[in-house]
């Protein structure tokens, strides 16, 4: 039986959005009923339509037949290709003994934006940091209303924002994973994503928005690991921004493209305060209640813009608790059996407007059995206590330990719903402080979202538990 040949992958992607190398990397598999099977050649089609490619012209590209065994990594070497063109291509391949087998079925990816992102700009709030950076800095959601004459054919959003994004069309998330995008050195790079938006697009008015995280790009002065490293010293930084470049084509084939850029505005969210160590301060009340106001754009200087290689983090297993213990009134003590990076979703109800509601993480526990939050700590000398974001509100001490809680106001719903929107926390147990009725609370484990490549068993128990 002839070679069949499976799985085809652009830069270790299948069907990948906003490619950005201007060759790219070509591989597949391949698969046969016969022992000892090989690839003895190869050819590649690459074509600008999937019609060309079903009628065998490569037009972009035919490698011909190549002599090679290696079906990994082929480097792309046609035509030059444009910032978000999208490209179809097949690939054959002959055995061992030289017979050709069919072609695979096809495959197809777009290119990104290749470091043309047109009149798009950085965009940022026009609002100061505040003089105190333990005080709530809300964080700004930028948005653009924009309307379209005709229905909607096809449409691309490339975007990203420093430290994180959420971006959405009118009320819909365009994407259920988080901690976007990927940390890098910012003065030599940042990722950003490519998200296929046809079918969130309407004719008439829509609008995009996206909610912007402090992440890594703005974190607060903490020491780290005794003093070795303070965050802002180390590490470029800056008030959170972000960009965003939407190309849309109507059903009548005209093109309307949507940038960031002065037009935007911004208005705060219902997020108070976020930093990756401290937690999140979310004040339930101030939803839908902020009026926008004209953004600046940011001039601070970046790396360029390159496409995300990684695969995105998304939850992987969401884990109920094993035990919740009231251990006094208003105090729930809430075990998961296991460490875990992640957050955690929850539910109040019964809570009045402008209740606190503290939820407190660690993954060991006192010998009485209380909460040890400091085992939660990350880089720091192991002691001293906090409230409010770490240090009584006002302070602006950095050597205040980086315990992890998220504090949430609530708005007085009959049942309300939370759940941190950036940054991650390293618990086994949460301490819920300040709720009316017991509440309900999922873990969520995060981590990238990666294919698994194999499986491993032994007869260590422990061995497999760590599997």
């Amino acid at each position: 039986m002839p070679l069949t040949v499976l799985d085809l992958r652009c830069e270790q992607r299948p069907n990948p959005l906003g490619v950005d190398s201007p060759a790219p990397r070509l591989s597949w598999r391949l698969e046969s009923r016969e022992r000892s099977q090989r690839q003895s050649a190869y050819q590649i089609l690459v074509a600008s339509s999937k019609e060309r490619l079903d009628a065998d012209r490569g037009d972009l590209w035919d490698s011909g037949r190549v002599a090679s065994a290696d079906p990994l990594l082929v480097p792309y070497a046609g035509r030059k290709l444009a910032p978000g063109q999208g490209v179809w291509w097949k690939v054959r391949a002959w055995d061992r003994n030289g017979i050709a087998g069919a072609w695979s079925k096809p495959g197809v990816w777009e290119m990104g934006r290749l470091g043309d992102w047109g009149a798009a700009r950085w965009i940022r709030d026009s609002r100061p940091a505040p003089a105190d950076l333990y005080a709530d800095d809300p964080l700004p959601i930028f948005s653009k209303d924009f309307a379209l004459p005709k229905n909607v054919k096809s449409a691309r959003l490339c975007v990203t924002g420093l430290g994180y994004f959420e971006a959405r069309i009118g009320p819909m998330r365009l994407s259920d994973a988080v901690l976007e995008p990927g940390w890098t050195n910012y003065e030599k790079r940042v990722f950003y994503r490519t998200f296929d938006v046809t079918k969130l697009l309407k004719r008439g008015d829509n609008q995009l928005s996206i909610l912007v995280g402090n992440g890594w790009w703005n974190p607060l002065p903490l020491l780290m690991f005794g003093g070795a490293a303070m965050l802002p010293k180390t590490l470029p930084v800056g008030r959170p921004r972000c960009i965003a470049h939407l190309e849309i084509e109507l059903q009548d084939g005209s093109r309307q493209t949507i940038v960031t850029d002065e037009t935007w505005q911004v208005r705060d969210s219902e997020i108070r305060f976020q930093n990756n160590y401290l937690g999140e301060w979310h004040d339930r009340r101030e939803e839908g209640r902020q009026g926008r106001r004209p953004i600046a754009l940011a001039t601070e200087a970046v790396g360029p813009l390159l496409a995300e290689p990684q695969p995105p983090i998304r939850t992987r297993e969401k884990l109920k608790p094993v035990s919740v213990t009231e251990r006094e009134r208003g105090v729930w003590l809430f075990d998961f059996g296991v460490n875990g990076a992640g957050h955690v979703r929850a539910v109040f109800n019964g809570a009045t407007p402008g209740q606190k509601i503290t939820l407190c993480y660690g993954e060991l526990l006192h010998k009485e059995g209380s909460l040890n939050p400091m085992t939660g700590v990350c880089g720091q000398i192991k002691g001293g206590s906090k409230e409010r974001h770490g240090a009584t509100k006002g302070s602006e001490r950095p050597e205040i330990p980086a315990v992890q809680q998220d504090v949430y106001i609530c708005s007085g719903y009959p049942e309300e719903f939370f759940a941190p929107k950036f940054g991650f926390r390293g618990f086994r147990y949460v301490e819920v402080r300040g709720a009316t009725n017991r509440p309900e609370l999922l873990a969520e484990h995060l981590s990238a979202d990666v294919e698994s490549a194999g499986e491993f068993s032994c007869s260590e128990s422990l061995l497999n538990e760590i599997q």
